[in-house]
């Protein structure tokens, strides 16, 4: 299994045998993207583009409210880096690939002294529990009605596990 960051440490890539399995996304304060501002713009046009059908079939009255749960409502210390998403491939979970992306997005953003920490929220209530295996804590929640409910969870730097 390796890791491999790309994107100027933007993205965290598990491989097994060059297929990717798992991957980090990370947002860190100051980050500045590597992309020329032209390239960038072409291709928000073009994914734009293709966004823009699906639009007359989105209900924006469940939208809308989704969106506001995600903001957080609760003050994050700062500066902090934004553990963006997480993912591994369905049949790779299990084998300790999440927790090999979240040691090395986590040892990237501690060595940076400026940083007092990780930001993330999730939607899914179960992940608060693997979370807190890292060290982070429950901020508060947001809900959206009964449709969704997302929880802001903050990571101080160096922290390993609950209580730390």
């Amino acid at each position: 299994m390796g890791l491999k960051w790309h994107a100027g440490g933007t993205f965290l890539v598990a491989l097994d045998a060059e297929a990717i399995v798992g991957v980090a996304v990370m947002s860190f304060p100051g980050q500045r993207p590597r992309t020329p501002l032209r390239r960038r713009l072409v291709l928000g046009v073009r994914r734009l583009t293709g966004v823009l059908g699906l639009l007359r079939w989105v209900r924006w009255r469940n939208v809308l409210p989704i969106l506001r749960a995600m903001r957080s409502s609760t003050s994050i210390p700062e500066p902090h880096g934004v553990l963006v998403g997480l993912a591994v491939k369905p049949e790779h979970q299990g084998q300790g690939i999440a927790r090999l992306l979240l040691d090395a997005a986590h040892g990237r953003s501690d060595s940076d002294p400026s940083q007092v920490g990780t930001y993330l929220y999730t939607g899914d209530i179960r992940n608060t529990q693997i979370y807190a295996r890292f060290g982070y804590g429950l901020l508060g929640d947001k809900s959206a009605g009964r449709s969704f409910t997302a929880y802001h969870m903050f990571r101080r730097r160096g922290a390993t596990g609950p209580g730390s």
